[in-house]
């Protein structure tokens, strides 16, 4: 494993991402629905083409879990695999609002070590590595900032993000029962990344979700000072026999992240 030079041709293949999914993105597609139920576009298999096929050129060893791709259940007996989702929020880029992301990330040992959340409509993507920090990179205007969460200690003051796609019950009762008056409605990984770059405080999920979901922004979101966990506090791991995550997630700074929890379990 070389972890610099994984990333290093992850970040050369950003803009053949962008560059493809956006030429669909402009134009009329055609949708699909999978046997899950949920659609799935050119741009979803193309984009997935792209990282697959780059991965396999480079590391023709290593296993990944991608929601495109048939799943290999030997990855479970491997330390290492790669986690993908190539059209992150489809709902999103089939309403063209802008909100969809690719999430690549690398995991070790159920923990992921390095991710990527890029977004193709905005030119932009946040990145982190395990022990090095969490970034926002402007493609745009060839700039890059560290990024860190908020200080926001109180939950009457705290900006929540709920998924716009995929709204549920439960987050209404939160945002009544909780009394929150800012909260956005927000697409895809974008709603992890805005609470890694301090411009939102909390998000919670009691709907189940995929490892692909949340893998990349989980480490952007740690190494951002953040804290992702079940509805228990505990952990979220990743390369597992089974890929859906029910137990809930409570994304949020360290801060708030007990009094959440607290709240939830009474």
């Amino acid at each position: 494993m070389n972890i610099d030079k994984q990333i290093a041709i992850i970040k050369n293949i950003i803009p053949e991402i962008i560059t493809n999914i956006l030429k669909i993105y402009k134009q009329s597609f055609e949708i699909n629905i999978k046997s899950d139920n949920s659609p799935v576009t050119e741009a979803d298999l193309i984009s997935n083409s792209i990282i697959i096929n780059t991965i396999k050129k480079y590391f023709p060893d290593d296993m990944i879990l991608s929601e495109e791709t048939k799943d290999d259940i030997k990855r479970v007996e491997e330390e290492e695999v790669w986690i993908i989702d190539p059209l992150d929020g489809t709902k999103e880029f089939i309403k063209k609002n802008d909100e969809f992301s690719v999430n690549i990330a690398f995991v070790k040992n159920k923990e992921p070590l390095f991710g990527f959340v890029i977004f193709p409509a905005f030119n932009f993507y946040y990145f982190a590595k395990k022990n090095q920090g969490a970034y926002f990179v402007d493609l745009k205007n060839n700039q890059i900032e560290q990024i860190k969460c908020s200080k926001v200690e109180k939950l009457e003051e705290a900006k929540l993000v709920i998924s716009k796609s995929h709204k549920t019950k439960f987050e209404e009762e939160i945002i009544k029962n909780l009394k929150i008056k800012n909260f956005y409605e927000i697409g895809s990984a974008l709603k992890i990344c805005k609470i890694a770059d301090g411009s939102a405080d909390f998000y919670i999920r009691n709907a189940p979700l995929n490892e692909w979901d949340i893998c990349a922004a989980h480490i952007i979101l740690l190494e951002a000072g953040g804290y992702l966990t079940d509805f228990i506090n505990k952990e979220i791991t990743y390369n597992n026999k089974i890929t859906k995550i029910s137990s809930g997630i409570i994304c949020s700074n360290k801060i708030l992240h007990n009094t959440i929890l607290e709240l939830l379990q009474n």
